[in-house]
């Protein structure tokens, strides 16, 4: 049950992002609004991005299945109520956000980490949304490790997670890649922020949690 619950959940978000880029690529009023302004080769290059993204998705879909059908036990899937659900939720959020953090900033200012694995998210200068899921294998289960260190400081503390807290996270987290990559304005200012790191491919490291590069100094000014 859980397993068939975070593979429709996962099928659900990424046809909704194949559509939100298919939009992006073709309408011309978003064609207008983007950030950066459409070059000719932006959607040919993105076009041949395509296969590490369905590789990566594909990757993913059996990371986290494997998880749910691994530590199945350790999920509730009864309501837990709002508190315990927020609670969850923000434990889950800061610890995937902290480690986010770290190992993206370790990506930048190493130059082997950048060079070897960083380097491939990065040909896409001006992203469009499914460009999130363009990165190298390693940095992919980089980018699930914090969620899965959430999870663990849950368990540790309450004995279980929410299987409703998971549900939600993995659908708030994924569909905030889908915007921060589609190079359209936001009213929080989240997307120009991203946009700025990968036209310029430097701070803001952050992704939902913006203080932490105001507190070690690495907001990138647009």
């Amino acid at each position: 049950m859980l397993v068939v619950v975070v593979l429709a959940l996962a099928a659900g978000i990424h046809l909704v992002g194949a559509i939100f880029s298919w939009c992006v690529i073709r309408l011309p009023a978003l064609q207008a609004r983007r950030l950066q302004p459409p070059r000719a080769q932006d959607v040919p290059a993105f076009r041949a991005r395509l296969r590490l993204v369905g590789g990566n998705l594909a990757l993913l879909a059996a990371l986290v299945a494997a998880l749910a059908h691994f530590a199945g036990g350790l999920f509730d899937l009864r309501w837990p109520g709002v508190a315990a659900f927020a609670a969850q939720f923000a434990v889950i959020l800061v610890a995937d956000e902290v480690f986010f953090y770290g190992y993206h900033r370790l990506l930048h200012t190493s130059s082997w980490a950048y060079r070897n694995i960083h380097r491939v998210h990065h040909r896409a200068r001006a992203p469009f949304p499914l460009d999130y899921l363009h990165v190298h294998p390693v940095e992919l289960i980089l980018g699930g490790t914090g969620m899965v260190l959430g999870l663990v400081a849950v368990v540790a503390v309450a004995g279980q997670i929410s299987a409703w807290a998971f549900f939600g996270y993995m659908v708030w987290r994924d569909t905030r890649e889908l915007v921060l990559h589609s190079g359209l304005p936001s009213l929080s200012g989240i997307t120009e922020g991203h946009d700025a790191h990968h036209a310029r491919m430097r701070g803001n490291y952050a992704s939902n949690l913006s203080l932490l590069d105001r507190v070690f100094g690495t907001v990138l000014e647009r």
